[in-house]
C-alpha cells in the first residue's frame, strides 16, 4: 500500500498553454508538468499532484487531460489528478478546492507558467519545514526569471517601500542563506496544511492578491515566513499574453486593492507604518526588528535567535542573515520623556559640515546646485511662493543659497545643534529678502506647520531615511496649498537583498510615485518617460483641491489606532 503524501502539490489552471504565450511557442503548462517530471521522477517523499481546471478554453486543458489519463510515476500512481469546473475566475476559489482535497502535511501551490528546477525538491521541501523552528508556516523559493535573474526572493509589505520583491534584479548565486520576509509570492507557494486550516483559508473575496492577505492573517496568527535558497524555479509570467479575465482587468486589480484596504485599514502597495503600528500594536503582524524593533512583544523579539534561524549554509560571497534584532528605525518607539537640552553652538563646527565642503567638493557642490536649480525653476514655472519648507535641512547650506535667491524659506531639521548651527551661520549673511527661518523638527509624525500655509515642500535625500514616508507625504499634504508643488530628490535604489541592520531603504522610480500617488492628494507635473536612471531620482507633484482627494488628509493628532488612512484609485500606476 503506497505511503500518505506528506506533500500535496496543487496546480490552479486556467489559460496556460502555447496559444495563451505571447509568442506562441511556449507551452507554459507543458513546461511546467515536464519539470515536475525531470525534477521529482526519483523522488524518495511520497507526494501527490493534483490540477484544477477553472475553465480553459486553450489548449492547456487537452495537456492536462493527457498527462493524467497516460503518464505515470515510475511506481505505477497516475502522474496527476484533474478536476474540471467551469469558469469562476476567482484563484482564491480555486486554491481553496485544491486545498481542501490536498491530504499532505505540507501544500505546494504551484502557478502554471513556472518551471521547476531543483531535484528532489519535495525532499528539501520537508527538511526545512521539518528541522525548522515549530512555527515556521510559510516557504518560498527562489524565483528566477526567464533570464536567470533573481525576480523574487521572499516580499515585503510592512516596510517604508511598501510592497515590493527581495532582491529583484540580483544574480542568481546572489541569494544563498534563507532570510525571513513578511510573505512570498504565490506562484510558488509552500505552507503546512495546518496553517490553511487554522486561518479559514484564502478569502475568496479577493479577485487578486489573494496570498498577500493569506501571508498576513498567517503573520497574525504567529507564522512565519521564509524565503530559502535551496529551492529555485523560473517565473515565465513575462512571456505570458493578456487574459481576458476581470481579476486581470485594470477594475478588477483596483477593486482588490481597494478590497485589501477596506479589510486591513492601509494600502496594500503603501502603508501608513504609524498606522499600523498603532492598530497592530502587541500582536506579531509586527515581528521585524528592524522596522517595529520597541513594538513587538518580548516574545517575538526573544525568537531572534541562533537556534531558529534559517540554516541554509552561506556562501563566503554573502553574508548570513542577522540573528540579533536590529535596533529600532529612527523616529519610532518610546518617545523621550523630557526634551534634550539644546546644545550649543560650539558642540559641532562649520568645519566638518557641509558649510566647508560645498567649497572644497565639487561632487557634492555639484549635488546642493542641482537641487537649488530645481527648487528655482519650480518657482519660475509657477510664480512666486509665499514658503518653502524644506524637510531635512542640515546645517543649512541649502537654505541660504534659497533665500540668496529672494526665496522665502523654512527648514526643519531633527538635529538640534544642526538648527543651531544653521541659525547661527546664516545670521551673518544679507539676503535680497527675509532671511531663512529653522526649526526644530521635534516628531517626524508632524510637521510644525499650520493646513494649507506653504506652496513648496522640499524633501530632498530624506525619504530614504525616513521611517514612515507614507506618513511623511500625507503631512506634505496636509500643509500645501491647493496648486502647492512637492519636490522628491532621492537617492536611486540598486539591487540587493535587505540587510537588517541598514534603516537606509532606497527607492526606484516606479516604487516612490506609488506611494505619493496613492496619498489621493497628488497629481504628479513630471511624466514618468522622462525619468534619468543614471542620476538620481526627481518627482515633482501637485497638491490637488481638497475635494478632490481620494479622502481626507488627517491631521496628524487625529493618529489613533482607529483612523482610516489616505487612499487612491491608482490602479493605472501600479
Amino acid at each position: 500500500m503506497a505511503s500518505p503524501p506528506r506533500v500535496s502539490i496543487l496546480i490552479p489552471n486556467f489559460n496556460n498553454g502555447r496559444a495563451s504565450s505571447r509568442s506562441g511557442q511556449r507551452d507554459f503548462i507543458a513546461d511546467l508538468l515536464n519539470s515536475l517530471d525531470e525534477t521529482l521522477r526519483d523522488e524518495t517523499t511520497p507526494f501527490e499532484v493534483l490540477a484544477f481546471d477553472d475553465g480553459s478554453t486553450d489548449d492547456s486543458i487537452d495537456t492536462l487531460r493527457e498527462w493524467a489519463a497516460n503518464r505515470t510515476w515510475p511506481d505505477g500512481r497516475p502522474f496527476l489528478t484533474l478536476t474540471e469546473a467551469p469558469h469562476c475566475g476567482i484563484l482564491a476559489i480555486t486554491a481553496n478546492k485544491l486545498s481542501g482535497a490536498a491530504r499532505g502535511e505540507y501544500l505546494a501551490r504551484l502557478d502554471g507558467d513556472i518551471i521547476c528546477l531543483t531535484p528532489n525538491w519535495v525532499s528539501r521541501l520537508c527538511a526545512i519545514f521539518d528541522q525548522g523552528p515549530p512555527n515556521l508556516g510559510i516557504i518560498g523559493p527562489k524565483q528566477l526569471n526567464v533570464h536567470g535573474l533573481i525576480h523574487e526572493f521572499g516580499d515585503w509589505l510592512l516596510h517604508p517601500n511598501g510592497y515590493h520583491h527581495n532582491g529583484h534584479g540580483l544574480p542568481r548565486q546572489a541569494a544563498t542563506c534563507a532570510q525571513e520576509v513578511d510573505d512570498t509570492m504565490g506562484c510558488f507557494y509552500c505552507c503546512r496544511k495546518r496553517v490553511w486550516e487554522e486561518i479559514g483559508g484564502y478569502d475568496e473575496t479577493f479577485l487578486r492578491g489573494q496570498t498577500v492577505d493569506f501571508g498576513l492573517r498567517a503573520r497574525l496568527a504567529g507564522w512565519r515566513c521564509w524565503a530559502v535558497p535551496d529551492i529555485e524555479y523560473i517565473h515565465a509570467h513575462s512571456e505570458r499574453g493578456d487574459r481576458q479575465t476581470t481579476a486581470d482587468s485594470s477594475a478588477g486589480l483596483q477593486k482588490s486593492i481597494d478590497r485589501f484596504e477596506e479589510k486591513w485599514g492601509f494600502s496594500r502597495l503603501a502603508p501608513d507604518l504609524d498606522y499600523v503600528r498603532d492598530k497592530f500594536a502587541g500582536t506579531p503582524l509586527l515581528w521585524n526588528p528592524k522596522w517595529f524593533g520597541t513594538g513587538v512583544s518580548e516574545s517575538t523579539a526573544s525568537r531572534w535567535k541562533e537556534s531558529d534561524t534559517p540554516t541554509a549554509a552561506p556562501q563566503a560571497s554573502s553574508p548570513p542573515l542577522s540573528r540579533q534584532p536590529a535596533a529600532p528605525a529612527a523616529g519610532y518607539g518610546p518617545k523621550p520623556q523630557a526634551s534634550s537640552p539644546k546644545p550649543h553652538i560650539s558642540m559641532i563646527s562649520p568645519d566638518h559640515t557641509d558649510w566647508k565642503r560645498y567649497r572644497s567638493d565639487a561632487g557634492l557642490r555639484a549635488a546642493i546646485e542641482f537641487r537649488v536649480k530645481v527648487a528655482l525653476d519650480v518657482v519660475r514655472q509657477v510664480g512666486p511662493r509665499r514658503l518653502a519648507v524644506h524637510v531635512g535641512s542640515d546645517c543649512g547650506v541649502f537654505g541660504h543659497l534659497l533665500a540668496a535667491q529672494g526665496l522665502p524659506y523654512l527648514g526643519l531639521d531633527e538635529r538640534t545643534e544642526m538648527v543651531a548651527l544653521a541659525r547661527a551661520m546664516t545670521q551673518r549673511e544679507k539676503y535680497p529678502n527675509a532671511a531663512p527661518r529653522f526649526e526644530h523638527l521635534a516628531d517626524r509624525r508632524r510637521l510644525p506647520l499650520d493646513d494649507e500655509s506653504a506652496d513648496l515642500a522640499l524633501l530632498f535625500d530624506v525619504v530614504e531615511r525616513h521611517p514612515n514616508p507614507v506618513g511623511l507625504f500625507h503631512e506634505t499634504a496636509r500643509i500645501l496649498a491647493p496648486g502647492g508643488i512637492v519636490i522628491v530628490v532621492s537617492k536611486r535604489a540598486q539591487p540587493a537583498l535587505e540587510c537588517m541592520t541598514d534603516l537606509e531603504h532606497r527607492y526606484n522610480f516606479h516604487q516612490l510615485a506609488t506611494q505619493m500617488l496613492l496619498t489621493g492628494a497628488f497629481k504628479a507635473i513630471i511624466d514618468a518617460k522622462r525619468d534619468d536612471p543614471s542620476r538620481e531620482i526627481l518627482i515633482a507633484m501637485q497638491r490637488l483641491p481638497r475635494e478632490q482627494w481620494a479622502c481626507r488628509v488627517a491631521s496628524r493628532d487625529e493618529a489613533a489606532p482607529g483612523r482610516v488612512p489616505q487612499r487612491g484609485g491608482v490602479a493605472a500606476a501600479v
